[in-house]
């Protein structure tokens, strides 16, 4: 994809591997456990395990039982943790894109 104004307006800000949709699945499974054990460092480990197992998937969203854990993700994504990025940021963004791949064509270079 070239890296313009217009071809980065076009792609979503909303993710799948966004850390949002793993918080999502991480709260409502220690809900999940908070029911079901007394230990709080177990209900922690179960948590953070299963979230991170389901989370994982691929292709996790189309399944029916996740595809509503990741539509949540997807909304708090969108209405309350990101914003479109101005013309400015987005420009800031290209150019720093630039410029590492240009440090990183220049240390494979040198380490030749």
């Amino acid at each position: 994809m070239e890296l313009t104004l217009e071809c980065i307006r076009r792609c979503p800000r909303i993710a799948k591997r966004c850390g949002t949709n793993y918080a999502i699945f991480l709260v409502l499974f220690y809900l999940f456990f908070y029911f079901i054990t007394p230990y709080q460092t177990l209900r922690l480990i179960l948590a953070f395990m299963l979230a991170y197992e389901l989370f994982d998937i691929e292709n996790g969203d189309a399944l029916p039982v996740l595809h509503v854990f990741f539509n949540l993700g997807y909304w708090c994504q969108q209405h309350l943790f990101t914003l479109e990025p101005s013309d400015m940021q987005i420009l800031a963004s290209i150019e720093t894109i630039n410029e590492l791949i240009a440090l990183e064509k220049q240390h494979a270079q040198s380490s030749m």
